[in-house]
């Protein structure tokens, strides 16, 4: 059974709530009796109760997706993270280099032409090159913590990485390209 529908009622609910809310205070105010300082004190009240309420529902999510895991080695790394500040993941760190590199001119990867990878277009390639992977060098080396953070960022199905077995494509052409250059 899934809980993702539960939480879409429980935010629809939210929001309507709030709007119920916010409009019977202002459907409520008479114009000439009302001072202005008392309708920004409701409206500062309300966005505070707003901010309470997204906090919440931002717990509930957490506690809905520690739930949906069924590993309980899972549930502790998911709770750790979520309850420490972690040092930069390494892709982040690679990213930002790359970031860095390409802005001073200099090139830390060669430019590949990541299409000849099944699963990626001209589309697709253009986003991987928005955050930082250049070369099947590149992908030939990620995790698979990084491949859920690109899969996330890219907005592509959880798993496609993987499904679309990128990272062995491109260790399979980043030696067929080294084999070429070292001939």
């Amino acid at each position: 059974m899934s809980t993702t529908p539960l939480l879409f009622y429980v935010i629809i609910g939210i929001m309507m709530l709030g709007s119920f809310v916010i409009g019977f205070l202002f459907g409520s105010m008479k114009s000439s009796g009302v001072k202005k300082s008392s309708v920004s004190k409701e409206v500062e009240q309300m966005a505070a109760k707003v901010l309470e309420v997204e906090q919440k529902l931002n717990a509930v999510q957490q506690r809905v997706e520690i739930g949906d895991i069924d590993n309980p080695i899972q549930v502790g790394e998911v709770q750790k993270t979520v309850t420490e500040n972690e040092p930069i993941p390494a892709h982040k760190n690679r990213m930002q280099q790359a970031a860095s590199t390409l802005s001073s001119g200099k090139s830390l990867y060669k430019k590949d032409n990541l299409q000849l990878i099944t699963g990626i277009g001209p589309s697709l390639e253009d986003k991987l090159n928005d955050i930082g992977y250049y070369s099947f060098e590149q992908l030939s080396q990620i995790t698979d913590e990084e491949a859920e953070s690109i899969a996330t960022q890219l907005n592509l199905f959880t798993g496609r990485i993987h499904r679309d077995n990128w990272i062995e494509q491109a260790r399979i052409l980043n030696n067929d390209t080294m084999q070429k250059s070292n001939a």
